[in-house]
């Protein structure tokens, strides 16, 4: 998406520095990273009490799902992680992080369930 025309971006490139895009791509001060940014935008529990209903049936059973494939082949350090925060919650922090050019600690157990687990579990929950 092209900037918009007569909107001054300045601001947010010079604090983006080099990992600026080109014609200011990446500085639209809208901040919809994961389910739960942006509740005006978004389709959540939060506002739609039908999404409520539908949401924790197919959350329940995709998290089951990426749970065990997780227990077969995730590190100890990653599987604490997952436990600890519930894969959804920790997709939507490590895509974000991703996508905000955030260096995260363990980035070896963070950057393990991004690939072996958050890219299926997304793709699976979309499909739900």
């Amino acid at each position: 998406m092209p900037p918009i025309n007569g909107v001054d971006f300045s601001k947010w490139q010079a604090e983006l520095g080099s990992s600026a895009l080109p014609h200011g791509l990446n500085t639209f001060p809208i901040n919809q990273v994961g389910r739960n940014a942006d509740y005006e935008l978004a389709l959540c529990e939060r506002n739609c009490p039908l999404f409520t209903d539908l949401w924790a049936d197919a959350l329940d059973q995709t998290e089951g799902k990426w749970f065990g494939i997780a227990d077969k082949t995730g590190s100890e350090v990653s599987l604490g992680i997952l436990y600890y925060y519930g894969i959804e919650h920790t997709c939507s922090y490590i895509d974000w992080a991703y996508m905000s050019y955030v260096d995260l600690d363990e980035a070896e157990s963070f950057e393990w369930i991004r690939t072996n687990i958050c890219a299926g579990f997304n793709q699976d929950l979309n499909l739900a």
